[in-house]
């Protein structure tokens, strides 16, 4: 839906976000956008046959239009190594199945689709354009209602009580606790050929402990 909200549209659309959302109340808004080098192309293939109505915006624009609004970006990720992947496998699916879909839709549907995605899934790889979930949050007197990030330190003393471990470099690990320590004013010391229990808590938290011996 927000790939049809277009630019022009953009302010009213957050508008009516922070009308209805509550104080202190959190908004998700996926969507795909293009690349901010990426140029705005007119009577593509696109426009005429799949989304003749569509129109990318690049996220930096989205985002200036939702602040605009009152509207406070709490977070962003873009997915589009991911949504390169989900492509190919419709379009896999697509050409496995084509008998069964040749029987419900004529064949020149059947190649747009397959032609669009399998383009899309070669526009997401080339980081033409990409697929974002921006959290926002309509603002209560600078109150927050989200859980804080836990610290470096907090999160050893958690994953202590794990099972499942990975080996650390000792002399890596040792030089990111000392600069975290100095931070939280705590100190601590990782015994040489020590090891670190560790949980795959998610991808940002594993990236920051596999720190492997090479």
């Amino acid at each position: 839906m927000f790939e049809h909200v277009g630019l022009k549209n953009l302010p009213q659309y957050f508008k009516i976000v922070q009308r209805i959302l509550k104080p202190g109340g959190v908004f998700l808004n996926h969507g795909i956008a293009r690349s901010y080098s990426s140029p705005t192309r007119k009577n593509s293939f696109i426009d005429r046959y799949v989304f003749p109505d569509g129109e990318l915006v690049p996220l930096c624009e989205a985002l200036e239009a939702a602040e605009s609004r009152g509207l406070e970006v709490r977070d962003v990720e873009n997915l589009r190594e991911h949504y390169e992947l989900t492509l190919r496998r419709w379009v896999e699916g697509l050409r496995q199945n084509a008998d069964t879909v040749l029987r419900h839709v004529p064949e020149v549907a059947y190649r747009v689709w397959l032609l669009y995605m399998a383009g899309s899934a070669a526009a997401f790889r080339r980081g033409d354009i990409g697929v974002y979930q921006v959290l926002l949050s309509r603002p209560d007197r600078g109150a927050s209602y989200r859980q804080l990030r836990q610290t470096f330190i907090e999160a050893l003393r958690m994953l202590a009580t794990t099972h499942e471990v990975i080996e650390i470099q000792d002399v890596c690990l040792d030089l990111v606790i000392q600069s975290v320590s100095r931070q939280v004013g705590h100190s601590h010391h990782v015994e040489d050929g020590g090891w670190i229990p560790v949980t795959p808590l998610d991808d940002h938290m594993q990236r920051r402990f596999q720190i492997g011996r090479r």
